[in-house]
């Protein structure tokens, strides 16, 4: 509790059974790390390299992701709650079994992510890169949606599950 990791390099560290509480993790290299079964509660993982890690029974509750790489992370089994994850790079990240609960991903990259029974519950994804991640099956009827980057046709929208009013804003992409 109250650790501060703030610049650490601990690239390819495993961390297995831990409860992290108010710890400090920003800018530090985390890249190619393991989580299985640990519990971040408000964490600060801003700028934060956490590229090609791997989270398995994982909860993120109320933790800032500000800046952070997670390119080609892998979550499994997994939640993300009352998250931060403003302008953090997610490209080729794949979530499994993974739920998504009143997260900000704002300005964030989720550009060729791969979503397996993934759930998003009253989120915010303004100005959300999704260009080449299939959102097929995702509901995001409960969050707050638009200003997304896609691909020219757009064939990124095709199954995901939106309300009326944000089929319209979606409708001019």
């Amino acid at each position: 509790s109250g650790e501060v990791f703030r610049g650490e390099a601990l690239y390819g560290t495993a961390f297995t059974r831990c409860h992290f509480s108010h710890c400090c993790f920003s800018d530090a290299e985390l890249g190619r790390c393991s989580f299985l079964d640990v519990v971040f509660e408000a964490c600060d993982f801003s700028n934060t390299n956490l590229s090609e890690s791997f989270w398995q029974r994982c909860t993120l509750t109320g933790c800032r992701l500000v800046g952070a790489r997670l390119d080609g992370a892998r979550f499994r089994q997994s939640g993300l709650h009352d998250c931060s994850a403003r302008y953090a790079g997610f490209d080729r990240a794949g979530f499994q079994h993974v739920l998504l609960d009143r997260c900000d991903f704002q300005s964030a990259y989720l550009r060729a992510c791969k979503w397996k029974q993934t759930e998003v519950k009253h989120c915010r994804f303004l100005d959300t890169n999704f260009y080449q991640t299939s959102l097929a099956g995702m509901d995001f009827t409960s969050s707050d949606i638009g200003g997304w980057t896609l691909s020219e046709d757009a064939v990124e929208l095709r199954g995901a599950v939106v309300t009326p009013l944000q089929a319209v804003d979606l409708a001019g992409r």
